[in-house]
């Protein structure tokens, strides 16, 4: 950038320097234009949603289970943690090589063994099916744009997370960042990885075990206001970005557990965290 400066108009460093610059900028006022009007829309919807609740015509609740078949939900997301945590280090620390996709085929078995968990310790497929979310809903174009509306209608909730996490920032000095941030910076099979990180896995993986599994586990002990706070506050600590982060990041957990709770079923928030991940891999893409 100082070699940058100090050329004259028609340097190709100031040149390159200058395009990126603009390209961001005008990213940057594209994207808060429109988040500010998604944010506006969205705190209509969720007003609406308030009143509909309040006059009994959005109904808010989950598949009944008492405390034994709570616990045992716990258990598979237990069961899934600990070997997320602990089986792909194990797998890459093997004395003999192995495929990088290894790694990748342990946390799928791990999520596998979370999801089988409850049906291993006696659980009944219907109740599993329901207790986890596992079905249709009212069809999966209705429950995908209902997540699309919820996440909208949550956008209030996640300034405010957004706005605490400033505040913690201050504090701390510590700035909230995602390692999947550097991998934009790579080749596009990188970046097409990282995307499809993103997007499908961590959508349909994160909403197995947390609203699938988690969420209505703690309910059925605590209650589903109890429940989703403990539940959003542990996804928020697992993700790498820090402390920093954890306030906006358990304003979406709360966003996908009450869609959980509006619609029963994965589909709606397993489409709202897809929609949220995507448009921040498509802000990442422009900016890099």
């Amino acid at each position: 950038m100082a070699r940058a400066q100090a050329g004259g108009s028609r340097d190709p460093a100031r040149q390159e320097i200058v395009r990126q610059a603009i390209g961001t900028t005008l990213v940057l006022i594209g994207g808060t234009s429109l988040g500010m009007l998604a944010a506006v829309g969205g705190l209509v919807l969720m007003i609406l949603a308030i009143v509909r609740w309040r006059n009994g015509r959005l109904r808010m609740t989950l598949e009944r289970n008492d405390g034994g078949q709570g616990g045992v939900l716990v258990e598979g997301f237990a069961i899934y943690l600990v070997l997320f945590l602990f089986l792909p280090p194990l797998v890459r620390a093997l004395p003999f090589p192995l495929p990088r996709w290894a790694a990748y085929l342990a946390a799928v078995v791990a999520l596998l063994v979370g999801m089988c968990w409850p049906l291993l310790r006696g659980m009944h497929w219907k109740c599993w099916r329901e207790s986890m979310g596992l079905h249709g809903g009212q069809g999966l174009l209705r429950e995908m744009g209902a997540g699309i509306l919820g996440w909208l209608a949550a956008l209030p909730l996640i300034v405010l997370g957004m706005v605490a996490a400033s505040w913690i920032t201050k504090l701390t000095g510590q700035f909230p960042a995602h390692p999947i941030v550097e991998v934009f910076a790579g080749d596009g099979w990188a970046k097409f990885g990282a995307v499809m990180l993103a997007v499908v896995w961590a959508p349909v993986s994160e909403e197995l075990m947390f609203r699938g599994l988690l969420f209505p586990g703690l309910s059925a002990w605590l209650r589903w206001v109890p429940g989703m706070l403990v539940s959003a506050f542990v996804f928020a600590v697992i993700h790498p970005q820090g402390w920093a982060g954890v306030p906006a990041i358990m304003a979406l957990a709360a966003a996908f557990s009450l869609l959980r709770l509006w619609r029963r079923s994965l589909v709606a928030p397993m489409t709202a965290h897809a929609l949220n991940n995507g448009l921040m891999c498509a802000v990442m893409l422009l900016l890099w």
